[in-house]
């Protein structure tokens, strides 16, 4: 069996080699999990970048953005983390456009600003309503700018969908604080 599984590895990694850009992200998938091969990060970052150059899809640009963030298989850098996570935000990739929002809010690899946080989680709740971390997150901006209409409404909706407790607490704060 392992002669069986070290051919089809060597030919999956010929194929991508060849440019074949669906077998670089299969190899980058099978590095980062370890399945088949011995797991590396660096060659599943290798074969995931190789796939993003092609210009694949936005799965393997927010791939990239985590490689980067993390500092798996290539050096850690929040530049690249934002670039690669606002590649695939754009294509209207959630989890994407909640870490270019984070991105922003933080002030991690671009300069801070709670207003381009703020429409990012605006547009992921314009694609998803119900998606618990925008609600939350535009809860948090909304508290720091102590407007707290706005973070009634978000933090109500959020522990409404899933009992968010993060929310609860918040929702607790403002009673007890009479806002």
């Amino acid at each position: 069996m392992g002669g069986a599984v070290n051919s089809k590895i060597k030919n999956m990694i010929q194929e991508a080699r060849d440019g074949d850009s669906e077998i670089q992200v299969a190899l980058g998938w099978l590095y980062h999990e370890g399945r088949e091969v011995k797991k590396s990060f660096r060659k599943s970052f290798y074969w995931t970048a190789a796939a993003a150059l092609s210009g694949i899809n936005r799965i393997v640009y927010y791939n990239l953005s985590i490689a980067y963030s993390l500092g798996r298989g290539v050096k850690r850098n929040d530049y690249k983390a934002f670039l690669w996570a606002k590649r695939a935000a754009e294509m209207e990739y959630e989890d994407a456009m909640l870490a270019v929002a984070w991105f922003y809010f933080n002030g991690m690899g671009t300069v801070q600003n709670s207003c381009k946080a703020q429409e990012w989680y605006e547009k992921i709740l314009a694609i998803n309503p119900r998606n618990v971390s925008a609600l939350f997150s535009l809860g948090q901006i909304y508290f720091f700018r102590r407007e707290y209409d706005d973070v009634r409404e978000y933090f109500h909706k959020a522990y409404k969908i899933n009992q968010h407790v993060r929310a609860c607490y918040y929702l607790g704060r403002l009673f007890l604080e009479k806002q």
